[in-house]
């Protein structure tokens, strides 16, 4: 069981390494054989076809970003620390395991890929609400504005931080060029007005 366990994670991690390099419809289960030099046969034994084999690998992504957020979001921190760690989160990602970030967008924005994961919308969509409560209770605590939009400054936390990634990714920026986390957050807490002078 666990030799089985060792083979599906060696064949999803040669997944992985395609996808930030090509677009799905470009990678075939012989490349995937290739690249963990295995058989086409064992790919075929552990993965019945390449559309259950990225299927299985979107599930296995969406679990670890769950299970990182659940952590983040079950404890008993400001909404500003919240932010910080999962900005250090994402940046250390970026870091470490950038083919990882690009399957992860690979995912969102890869037309072929992005059907076949339609059974999983409902899933991602969940993942997306998670931070929404931590908001709702930081307007209850007096942290932010008591008109904020949970919702919507959520929508705008995330869209802002999947953009510096993709910049990085694309070559647009260096790793070297992201703001520190606690500058990212406090843009967002502060916003870009000069106080006082607001009309």
């Amino acid at each position: 069981m666990q030799k089985a366990k060792r083979t599906q994670d060696k064949i999803l991690a040669a997944a992985v390494e395609l996808l930030a390099k090509n677009h799905f419809a470009n990678v075939s289960m012989g490349d995937i054989a290739k690249a963990c030099n295995l058989t086409k046969p064992t790919i075929y034994y552990h993965f019945k076809s390449k559309k259950g084999l990225y299927l299985e690998l979107a599930r296995s992504m969406l679990e670890q970003i769950r299970a990182e957020l659940t952590e983040i979001t079950d404890t008993d921190i400001s909404l500003r620390e919240t932010l910080l760690l999962i900005v250090r989160i994402r940046f250390d990602s970026l870091r470490k395991k950038p083919d990882l970030v690009r399957a992860h967008f690979a995912f969102i924005f890869d037309p072929d890929i992005r059907d076949l994961i339609e059974s999983l919308q409902d899933d991602i969509m969940a993942l997306q609400q998670m931070i929404v409560p931590k908001f709702a209770q930081a307007i209850e605590k007096g942290e932010i504005k008591s008109g904020t939009d949970p919702v919507l400054i959520s929508i705008m936390f995330y869209s802002t931080l999947n953009t510096y990634l993709l910049r990085v990714l694309h070559g647009c920026s260096r790793f070297e060029e992201l703001p520190e986390p606690e500058r990212f957050v406090d843009i967002i807490f502060n916003g870009i007005s000069i106080r006082g002078e607001d009309k």
